[in-house]
């Protein structure tokens, strides 16, 4: 009885072995791809447009397909100071992304970015496990087509980030984004 009790517990160690073998590979998977083309008027899930300047003009971040000329095809989001004399602090946010195992995390995306004056500059930020926004880089002159940017940096090992396109102007010309891609890498 001792030998079959031994043999049952080898084989339950086993068992329990091979289980925990079996999740380790699984969570050990990077499985962030992450594409939102915007070629459908709805704002994808977990992303919200924050209409910071409180103001009451209504122009804020909006999709359109018309004239994209941000180097993609079909819809993009965009806001546009040009029709009023009014400060603008627009936002378009991700949602939240979980970098898990990636060893490398990047964020690629295409845009117009149209500059008028001093007054207007486009913000890419990033924020990582709730902390307050970084700004990854300044648009303060037209630029337009892809980007590409690492922010594995930015991360630690198990980090919860999110993007946030922040547009400030005062009666200057617009922003236009599309097809955003948030990758990982093993």
């Amino acid at each position: 009885d001792a030998d079959a009790d031994a043999d049952a517990d080898a084989d339950a160690d086993a068992d329990a072995d091979a289980d925990a073998d079996a999740d380790t590979d699984s969570d050990a998977d990077c499985g962030l791809n992450v594409h939102e083309s915007f070629d459908a008027s709805a704002l994808p899930s977990g992303w919200i447009i924050n209409n910071y300047d409180g103001d009451g003009y209504g122009y804020t971040w909006t999709w359109s397909n018309a004239s994209n000329t941000t180097n993609g095809s079909g819809g993009y989001y965009w806001v546009d100071s040009t029709p009023t004399y009014e400060n603008y602090d627009d936002r378009l946010v991700t949602s939240q992304y979980f970098r898990g195992t990636c060893s490398n995390v990047a964020l690629e995306f295409n845009h117009h970015y149209s500059d008028y004056d001093v007054d207007d500059y486009g913000y890419l930020d990033i924020q990582v496990d709730g902390g307050g926004w970084q700004t990854l880089h300044t648009y303060d002159s037209t630029d337009s087509g892809a980007e590409y940017y690492n922010v594995t940096s930015y991360l630690g090992p198990s980090s919860q980030f999110r993007f946030r396109f922040r547009y400030v102007g005062y009666y200057d010309y617009y922003w236009k984004v599309d097809d955003v891609a948030v990758t990982g890498t093993q």
